[in-house]
């Protein structure tokens, strides 16, 4: 959304750019070498997604709000320090990241899971089959982990 922005010109590039928006540029050669069909696929991704069982989104949710009336601020932005929602009104279990869990392990709350690892920090990059709990995570040095949420 950040990357979008910038292109489209509704914030400043620069912003992007302290973002980490510069490694982006870098792989593409400049901005004006971003293709629009990689801006179009972006602006076409849905900021949350339901399945029978869950709902995926970046940051977070408000617990009262269908997801189609979801704030992007919310989908994108809040953080699960300021506080831990109630979980939503679907019922259904959320995974998030946005908030990265700097120690490397993965954050339950049992209706809400926070895969994010800190990654973009060095820590870990975290995949995660939903229905089994089973985690696999891997580092920028190679190393490899795999093991499961025990509920």
């Amino acid at each position: 959304q950040v990357m979008l922005a910038a292109i489209f010109g509704k914030i400043a590039p620069k912003l992007w750019m302290d973002m980490d928006g510069d490694k982006t540029v870098e792989a593409y050669g400049s901005i004006r070498d971003i293709p629009p069909e990689h801006t179009d696929f972006l602006s076409a991704c849905e900021l949350c997604v339901e399945t029978d069982s869950h709902i995926f989104m970046h940051a977070c949710y408000d617990p009262d709000l269908a997801l189609e009336k979801q704030s992007i601020e919310d989908l994108l932005w809040k953080s699960l320090r300021d506080e831990i929602p109630e979980p939503h009104m679907s019922g259904k279990r959320a995974i998030v990241g946005h908030t990265s869990q700097k120690n490397g392990k993965v954050f339950d709350a049992g209706h809400i899971v926070c895969i994010d690892t800190f990654c973009c920090g060095g820590g870990w990059l975290t995949a995660m089959d939903v229905h089994s709990g089973e985690l696999w995570q891997a580092n920028r040095d190679g190393g490899l982990k795999q093991k499961r949420i025990e509920r």
